[in-house]
This record gives structure tokens, sequence and C-alpha cells, in this order.
């Protein structure tokens, strides 16, 4: 190790494995950062699988300057009663981090941001956002979430206000929020974009027969898998489509897929673990991002499923949204439609099965606007920014230092 090397600790309180974007996403960084010259340490609750396993999952091997702590939490159940874990977890990672003695912590959980500042970590704190409690009252969120989620929501304003004022940066997935951020919070000068990204393939497969569309991720309302659904029978009719994920949600499209009468063109894949995607990928000509216009999908979220896309040289279709506009400055790899038509995202799509010399454009320039989005360059604009961050000397919260 050279004496000079930087040490930064990522924390995760999702337990590693459970939850696969969020898995896939903080991996990445951990490994990122790790090739970029840092010493990265990943901490996050056990989820009985070994960190090796997980790893080979996504497609990761282990790195010789990437550590992973997988604390097991603490749980008991007394009844209805299901007391938290969450406490213990978070009390013990920043022990982690201090007997790695990193100069840099990030995490992405609120109560884990405030613990580290009322903790007084003797290092860089950054809160790494991939959701906002402060903006979007505009938005149409109401339409996809349950009052439930909304008023939870609601009641982290405040702890969202003291850790945006406290902690020494804010990552944020988008521009457009972090501009944003700086008119409603004092964080001018201490915010870095840095959103998703992905590991471009030497070899990517390519299937022979490229007739299918993808659709990679979450199947939640908002998420406009039910809009794709509803046109397919407006595309060509070789055209069939692959969808790549689970949850609750898959019932209501399969039945949604049967009432519309393309039942047989639509597969339900479930979830696939990321190192095999590429292959299933290898078959499909475009890769749709479906997501409808709230706050969230405009300014927030950086999709991976993206990146996904882009890896395997499948050109993504997506909706005209600023976050997109951020990704694809020139729209060359990928095809825009009006977000919330259905007969634009049909044109969009269409597009690719319209002749092979347009797909095969697309497709070079996808592998093409791969190689400059990748893990280790998002890496190290994280260790350029936490490098050049003021310690800011009153930066602890009022409140009780327990995140129970």
């Amino acid at each position: 190790m050279l004496p000079t090397q930087r040490r930064i600790a990522y924390i995760h309180t999702q337990p590693f494995g459970a939850y696969e974007a969020g898995t896939v996403f903080v991996a990445n960084t951990a490994r990122g950062i790790a090739e970029a010259g840092a010493q990265s340490l990943l901490i996050a609750p056990d989820f009985g699988e070994s960190a090796d396993g997980v790893l080979e999952q996504i497609g990761l091997t282990p790195h010789p300057d990437l550590r992973i702590e997988l604390p097991r939490g603490v749980r008991m159940e007394l009844g209805p009663l299901r007391p938290s874990w969450s406490g213990p977890f978070r009390r013990g990672a920043i022990a982690l981090a201090r007997e790695f003695k990193a100069d840099t912590v990030i995490c992405r959980d609120l109560r884990m941001a405030k613990m580290l500042i009322a903790d007084r970590y003797p290092g860089c704190v950054l809160y790494e956002m991939h959701n906002v409690y402060t903006l979007g009252e505009e938005s149409a969120a109401e339409e996809y979430f349950s009052a439930r989620k909304l008023k939870r929501h609601r009641s982290r304003i405040p702890l969202e206000k003291k850790v945006l004022a406290h902690v020494h940066g804010v990552i944020t997935l988008t521009h457009g929020l972090g501009q944003m951020l700086a008119q409603r919070h004092p964080v001018e000068g201490r915010v870095l974009a840095a959103g998703s990204a992905c590991r471009p393939l030497a070899n990517p497969p390519i299937a022979a027969d490229r007739r299918h569309i993808a659709y990679v991720g979450a199947l939640d309302p908002h998420k406009g898998v039910g809009n794709l659904i509803r046109s397919l029978d407006r595309l060509p009719e070789e055209a069939r489509l692959m969808v790549f994920g689970k949850g609750s949600g898959v019932d209501t499209l399969r039945d949604l897929a049967a009432t519309h009468g393309v039942a047989e063109r639509v597969e339900f894949a479930g979830f696939v673990k990321p190192a095999a995607l590429p292959t299933h990928l290898a078959r499909c000509r475009a890769g749709v991002v479906p997501l409808v216009d709230i706050f969230f999908n405009r300014y927030v979220s950086s999709p991976m499923k993206v990146f996904d896309y882009l890896a395997s040289g499948v050109p993504p279709v997506v909706p005209d949204l600023p976050v997109f506009r951020e990704i694809f400055e020139d729209s060359s790899p990928a095809v825009f439609f009006k977000a919330g038509d259905d007969d634009s995202m049909v044109a969009a799509i269409g597009s690719l099965f319209e002749d092979d010399a347009t797909f095969r454009r697309r497709h070079l320039a996808a592998l093409h606007h791969a190689a400059a989005w990748t893990w280790r360059h998002r890496a190290e604009k994280i260790l350029d920014f936490s490098a050049n961050l003021p310690l800011r000397p009153e930066r602890k919260p009022q409140g009780p230092r327990s995140a129970r």
C-alpha cells in the first residue's frame, strides 16, 4: 500500500445481496474506488451470502484494495414487535470505518449520515442522495405512491434539512438535482453530480436474430412497463418484449398482456443475475426506459438499466427528461420519445426495426458511449471532489446520538 493512498469507506444500510439494484450500485462503486487507486471498504448488513458469492452474481471479481465487511444485524421478534437492528448496525459500521482509518465515509442513508455527524467522525462525510424529500412537491407522485409512503417521506424532511446543512459534501445522481438543492439548502460548492455507470464489455455477445425489446428493472407503476405492454401490438409483428425484473407487479402486467392480446409476445424472465444479463441482451434490438413524467424520474434517478443497455450495445429508447439529456448530450446512441406519449414511444422503438443500418449505427454509438461512463471514472470524480472539500467546523446537528 502506498503511504499516501486514500482510504474510503462506503456504508450501505440494506443487506448485501437483498436488494439487487442497490447491491449492484454499491459493489460497483466500492470496486471502482479501488480501481481508481484508493483503499476501499464496503460495509453492509449480512444477508447470509458470502461477499465473493454476491460479487460473482454481479459479475465482479475480488480486488486486492477492496475489503468487504458484512456485520450481522441484531434481529428480535417479540410477538408483533420487531425491534430495529439498524441502530446497532450503524454504530458498528462507524466503528469499522474508524478502525479502517477512512479519510472519507460515503453513505446513502439519512440516519447513517446523522450518526456520523453526531459522532464527529474524524474525516470527510459524504451523503449520496438516492431520494429527496424537501423537493418535488409539485410532482404527480400521489398517482403512483401510497398515502402511507408519501407521509413517511414527508416525515423525513426535517432530518434531510439537518443532514444537508452539516455533511461535508453531497453526491447527487444528476446535475439538475444539485442545482435545485443549492436554491433550498446551504450546499453550494459542496455538491457533486455523479450518476450511474457501467462496465463496458470487451466483446459483448451478439445474437444473429435481434428482434427483442428489453426492459430491465423494477415493475412498479411509475416505471411505466404497463404503457410498453399496451403499445406492443402497434410495433412490428416480429418484435418480442423481454421483461427482466421481479416484484408484486408482475401478475398485473401478465393480466395486462393477456387483456391486450400480446401475452405470446411478452416473456417475463424474472430476475436475471447481472453477470448473465449480457447474454440475454444480445438478442435485443432496443432497450426501453418507459418512465412516467414525475419529479423523481426527471431529476433524482439515474437508471442503471440505461447503462446495462449501453454496455451490451443495445440502443436505449428513453423519454425526453432532463436526466437523460445529461447522459446523452448528443443523443447519438439513444432514441428519445416524448414522456407520457405512447405514440412517440412506439415511433422511437419502431425506428430501430426499420433497417439494419439504423440499428448498427446506434449499436456502435452505444458501445462507444459506454466507454466514457465507467465506475472507475465515477470513483475518480468522487476522490477528487472529497479531496478538495474543506472540513466544516460546526457540523453537529441537534438531537440524540442514537439513530434508532
